[in-house]
């Protein structure tokens, strides 16, 4: 039911304003207003749940802003170029849903696209790139895109761009851009 998602999100005691339904009142109708704690009203023009303006600006109980940096990225990649379903295009996307998780697999990214992983290779490979590389890279942009982010720490960002170790993050950043995580953030900064 919809209003279960709803709590899911806001909390189990959350509770819309009024809710209406095109359908006649029922027999029971006063058990409709125990369920949602709020007015039912019935025979009206449209299904609808009136919610409180508060409620929509407020911020979920569970809510994971390492993960809502992680999904604005992907939907700000989607919706950059949004024609572009290449391969490579998909395969980015897989990879960048997956760091959060840790090392992204060829597998998982390759069946999200309905192809085994053999399939996935050779189609990258026809245009001129790898697995290993397209994570290389996806990792190389979305480090700097989280450096920006001020409250992010080192090993925050290492966590999200999927290494299990600060150390090995910052290796990798030493050869993508010839400095430290933190150096490079400070002599941006100034």
């Amino acid at each position: 039911m919809f209003l279960n998602l709803i709590r899911r999100a806001a909390g189990k005691h959350w509770a819309p304003r009024e809710v209406h339904f095109e359908h006649p009142r029922p027999e029971q109708w006063h058990e409709h207003c125990k369920v949602f704690d709020a007015p039912v009203y019935f025979e009206q023009p449209f299904n609808s749940m009136i919610i409180n303006k508060a409620d929509v600006v407020r911020k979920m109980p569970d809510h994971d802003p390492m993960l809502l940096l992680v999904m604005q990225d992907a939907i700000r990649r989607l919706s950059a170029d949004p024609v572009s379903q290449c391969c490579v295009h998909l395969t980015r996307t897989g990879i960048q849903l997956q760091l959060v998780n840790g090392e992204p697999s060829l597998e998982a990214v390759a069946e999200k696209q309905g192809l085994s992983a053999w399939s996935l290779q050779r189609r990258l490979r026809e245009e001129n790139t790898s697995f290993s590389a397209q994570v290389d890279q996806v990792r190389k942009e979305m480090a700097i895109h989280y450096l920006r982010q001020q409250h992010l720490s080192v090993s925050e960002m290492a966590l999200l761009l999927g290494y299990s170790e600060v150390s090995a993050f910052s290796r990798a950043f030493r050869r993508w851009f010839g400095c430290s995580p933190r150096h490079y953030r400070q002599s941006r900064a100034g």
